[in-house]
């Protein structure tokens, strides 16, 4: 019993730190979108993430005088609404918190007119895989201390001459 919790427990916190190392890996990774001039790029949060989501994106070499706009609006150069975030330049970097189940349209405009930028953005938050990887290294860490814990099994001691010795009132 000893032995299968020790070996139960390290699986277990084996796997769930790779889940967890998947999952922030497959977060952590940048996206390049090229938004060209009058079309907008549109982005949800996962369904599978879990509260907010910390969205960041950055651009250079766009015209001098581009504005960068994420919006849960639609797309407009001339008074855009629901502005979640922008930022001005020929480069730069927005940041924002993105709520799950929302669309957001992220596009450029320069002098009051569309146009086109390439952007590399990220969004990273609380997974479900992410979840799931920490309860079963929680699981896995308890299994270990539980069977490193444990007291082996006593050893079975040989039987005395009292136990061995025939009954004499046996027939």
């Amino acid at each position: 019993m000893r032995r299968g919790l020790v070996i139960g427990g390290g699986v277990l916190l084996a796997l769930g730190i790779l889940l967890v190392l998947l999952a922030v890996l497959v977060q952590g990774m940048a996206t390049s979108q090229a938004i060209p001039a009058g079309a907008a790029y549109q982005l949800s949060p996962p369904s599978t993430t879990i509260g907010s989501v910390h969205f960041s994106a950055s651009w250079s070499g766009a015209a001098a005088g581009t504005v960068v706009y994420l919006v849960t609006g639609t797309p407009t150069c001339s008074s855009p609404t629901g502005v979640v975030a922008n930022g001005s330049g020929t480069s730069g970097t927005i940041s924002a918190t993105l709520s799950s189940g929302t669309t957001y349209n992220l596009y450029a405009c320069s002098d009051g007119t569309f146009t086109d930028v390439t952007v590399s953005w990220t969004a990273t938050g609380i997974s479900l895989l992410m979840i799931i990887g920490i309860v079963l290294a929680v699981i896995g860490v308890l299994l270990l201390v539980v069977g490193i814990r444990a007291r082996p099994k006593a050893a079975r001691l040989p039987p005395t001459a009292a136990e061995v010795a025939p009954d004499p009132l046996a027939p």
